[in-house]
């Protein structure tokens, strides 16, 4: 057996190969030799541990087959001989296996929190693993991202993401500013009557609009974007966004229907029993 034909053992498997390459040989009188450079090399989220090698040697002089072992880092280089002369008896010294042992590398994640939350998930990840950051803002605080090296990378609260190195993550929150809408009142037609309630709101308050008359008119309704929107002179909304609600007056105007003074609007009925028109509040 010669070191090119040797099988290198990798452990753990898959964490990397050995690579065993002839640079030189030659021969003298007494002997020929090959020399050899053997280098490890671990794949993708691992790190060589060591290597250990067995050798074997031919003593012809004395008789007999030593084997010995050795450990190295990432590479080392042996020297085969090949006896080939039997009156000097020089030795086969001959590589018989190779062994790479590599660790799996493993990465310290840290998530770190501006003011305005806490955060979880910082701890030492493996390569390859899954791991979750998660921040929590603290009332009157809302999240706003996950950033790292002054770039955003997330902007969910939970980020999850495969260990490939080392990350130093920070969460950031500004103060919750909540969203506000104006509430517009107006009356139609002018003059006819006064409003109250309009003003600026947050998002999902309650407006309680009221309407009131002046003097010669009556209050008919509330109006938004020209559809009825209450019959109520007093009336509440939920705020959802900007709006204009328009307060309807009518003008009250005197009639006189059989020889009586009436104030209108008012709806008049025919008595066929009576044959006049009768008043119907």
């Amino acid at each position: 057996m010669s070191a090119s034909s040797i099988v290198p053992v990798i452990n753990p498997v898959g964490a990397g190969y050995v690579t065993i390459s002839l640079v030189a040989s030659g021969r003298s009188d007494h002997y020929t030799y090959e020399d050899y450079e053997v280098e490890a090399h671990p794949n993708a989220g691992y790190t060589l541990d060591r290597m250990e090698y067995t050798y074997t040697y031919e003593d012809l002089w004395n008789g007999g087959t030593t084997s010995e072992s050795s450990s190295s880092g990432s590479s080392f280089s042996f020297r085969e001989y090949h006896n080939t002369d039997t009156y000097y008896h020089y030795g086969n010294d001959t590589l018989t296996s190779v062994t790479a042992y590599f660790k799996l590398l493993s990465y310290y994640i840290t998530a770190f929190a501006n003011t305005g939350g806490s955060t979880t998930g910082s701890g030492r990840y493996d390569y390859g693993t899954s791991c979750t950051v998660v921040a929590t803002p603290n009332s009157g605080y809302v999240f706003t991202g996950w950033y790292e090296d002054g770039s955003i990378v997330s902007s969910n609260a939970s980020y999850t993401f495969t260990v490939t190195s080392q990350h130093y993550l920070t969460a950031t929150f500004e103060p919750d500013t909540p969203t506000t809408y104006i509430i517009t009142t107006t009356v139609s037609p002018a003059g006819s009557g006064t409003t109250a309630g309009g003003g600026t709101y947050t998002s999902g308050a309650t407006a309680n609009l009221t309407a009131t008359s002046s003097s010669g008119y009556m209050f008919l309704r509330w109006e938004l974007n020209g559809v009825t929107a209450s019959t109520s002179a007093a009336f509440s909304v939920t705020v959802t966004g900007n709006a204009t609600y328009t307060a309807v007056f009518r003008r009250f105007t005197n009639l006189l229907v059989n020889s009586a003074t009436y104030v209108s609007p008012v709806r008049l009925v025919y008595d066929p029993s009576t044959n006049l028109l009768v008043a119907d509040y």
